[in-house]
């Protein structure tokens, strides 16, 4: 049963159980953010499914936080991002996993776990998306407030089209001011037209759109523009609709509760787990450019998609597109910079992921289904591309 608040602290969510087990303390922003609504619904996920945990949600928005954590005395905690304005932190003697990276933490708890975004992973999504889509030439518009991520996503966007000799900017906002308006407005009229602009988060989406609202430049007409959060309430109430990369913050909040449940059994899980894009929204704010290229490479990932579960190869792609081997070979690395090997091997990995968290298939049947002859060289390879095993990625998912 759900209770109602008790104070901006005290919010009290009970699994319905004979006798809780655990107690664990989810310690939350206080503005309840999309991003943290879902963060949380993925650890109350995991903690109704296992039904031995007492989950008490905390706001972590000022300072009797921390006191009120400590009187509870939980057995485990989760903290969604570091508490801003909370000062005196004590030292915890409880497993602690934290959903931030550990550059941006200073609280004293040297052996917490971390679950946080893989920004390079999501840059490097975003330009195989909007390359894919034929887009050749891009800009990158970074959070007004300087941050980590905001920096390896930037970074790794433009180091990626670097690589692909593909012409990409950035612009760095500095307030709300005329000035800054003025300086946006002269880097935009830099960029070619039909080119793409990744925004950093979905706010600064929105602000790249009411900027191009105030200097009469078309979106999508003359710049397309894809954010990254796809806070829904956002997105779809800016003119026009934002397109955006869905982080699976859900999943954030599934693997920080398994985390922490391996962490109160002993166990030693990874110091760091990540998570980055589950599927991209495309809405009004992008218009990707077609031509023939463009439609071949469809045509391709519609058939890799359609024919996942078989040991198709190279020669397969290129029979169902009607050209030769290195025909296809050589438009996979021109519009994609990429082999279509590696474009199925990818897709492989992602079905074998799909089936491992949503089955209980023996591991060996599902790497044999998504096309992998070794299991062993399959279990290497989904550890190289996801960060954990296959038994912890299962765990996260189901109990």
């Amino acid at each position: 049963m759900v209770l109602p608040y008790i104070g901006e602290t005290d919010i009290l969510l009970r699994v319905e159980q004979k006798r809780p087990i655990m107690r664990i303390a989810a310690i939350m922003p206080g503005s309840g953010t999309s991003v943290s609504a879902r963060k949380l619904a993925g650890v109350l996920d995991f903690a109704r499914r296992r039904r031995d945990w007492d989950v008490r949600i905390f706001a972590n928005a000022h300072q009797k936080a921390w006191p009120d954590v400590l009187r509870w005395q939980p057995h485990g905690i989760i903290i969604s991002r570091e508490p801003t304005g909370i000062e005196g932190c004590p030292s915890f003697d409880v497993p602690i996993v934290i959903m931030d990276s550990p550059q941006s933490v200073k609280l004293p708890c040297p052996d917490a776990r971390y679950v946080f975004t893989n920004d390079a992973g999501i840059a490097r999504e975003a330009v195989r998306f909007l390359a894919g889509k034929g887009f050749r030439s891009f800009g990158y518009v970074h959070n007004q407030l300087p941050c980590l991520w905001d920096v390896l996503r930037g970074n790794e966007f433009m180091a990626q089209l670097a690589k692909r000799r593909m012409p990409v900017s950035d612009f760095v906002p500095v307030d709300e001011s005329n000035a800054n308006l003025l300086k946006f407005e002269a880097w935009a009229k830099r960029l070619p037209p039909g080119s793409a602009i990744l925004a950093a988060h979905d706010f600064t989406g929105i602000r790249v759109l009411a900027w191009c609202r105030q200097l009469g430049i078309p979106v999508p007409d003359h710049l397309s523009v894809l954010s990254i959060g796809n806070d829904v309430s956002m997105c779809e109430t800016t003119i026009p609709a934002l397109a955006s990369m869905n982080i699976d913050f859900v999943r954030a909040g599934s693997l920080a509760a398994s985390t922490l449940a391996a962490l109160l059994k002993g166990g030693l899980p990874p110091r760091i787990v990540c998570y980055g894009v589950d599927y991209i929204v495309e809405r009004a704010s992008l218009r990707p450019k077609t031509d023939a290229a463009d439609a071949r490479i469809d045509q391709a990932f519609a058939f890799i998609d359609a024919r996942m579960d078989d040991p198709i190869q190279v020669s397969d792609v290129a029979a169902e597109l009607g050209c030769s081997r290195r025909s296809v070979e050589l438009l996979f690395r021109r519009t994609l910079d990429s082999s279509v090997g590696a474009i199925l091997r990818e897709r492989r990995l992602e079905r074998m992921a799909q089936r491992i968290r949503d089955s209980h298939i023996p591991f060996s049947e599902i790497c044999a289904k998504s096309g992998f002859s070794s299991e062993s060289h399959a279990k290497r390879l989904f550890k190289a591309r996801f960060g954990v095993t296959m038994t912890a990625w299962r765990q996260a998912g189901t109990v």
